[in-house]
């Protein structure tokens, strides 16, 4: 007779489901079901004032960059090699330009999930700290979504770890029935 491991070594060795059987997550990526519309409105508002804050912001470095900044009629290519060409306090100057450029089209972006109806959770193109420090009810939202979603894939996984066992016994039967 063989030794044949118990279910938890069987799970324990096996790798990772392939992706198409992850398909069919049981979880919803509708905004309202995480936030009630009290805080949906709230975080919209605060979003919309860090987007003007940053536009006014994105202003006053443009302003202060003046000949560094992009040309009107430069294209990108020749404005990225006049930035190499430039000394490393300007670059640091229109690096600040770039950071604060990638917070903005962050959070439209977050905007526009939001107008989908969805979870706000794309739009991480930079580090953009500022925007979960400063409003921690997007943290919180999205926080709820994690959960449910972790929720979802870890019922998953018990799906396939009690279909995988399943398979694996009449595998065990077969092997013993032959032998």
């Amino acid at each position: 007779m063989i030794d044949w491991p118990t279910r938890e070594e069987f799970l324990s060795r096996r790798q990772g489901p392939y992706v198409d059987r992850m398909d069919g997550l049981d979880y919803s990526r509708r905004l309202a079901s995480y936030a009630s519309w009290a805080e949906i409105t709230t975080l919209y508002g605060a979003l919309r004032e860090r987007y003007r804050l940053l536009g006014r912001e994105l202003k006053q470095i443009k302003a202060a960059l003046g000949p560094l900044a992009q040309q009107p009629g430069e294209t990108l290519i020749p404005w990225h090699c006049r930035v190499l060409a430039m000394s490393a306090s300007e670059q640091d100057r229109v690096q600040e330009l770039w950071t604060c450029q990638h917070r903005r089209q962050d959070i439209n972006q977050l905007l526009r999930d939001m107008d989908d109806g969805i979870v706000p959770t794309r739009g991480r193109k930079s580090s953009v700290v500022d925007i979960g420090e400063k409003l921690p009810l997007l943290d919180t939202i999205q926080e709820r979504y994690r959960a449910a979603y972790q929720a979802a894939l870890e019922k998953r996984w018990a799906e396939i770890d009690e279909a995988d066992w399943q398979r694996e016994l009449k595998r065990r039967a077969r092997i013993e029935t032959a032998a």
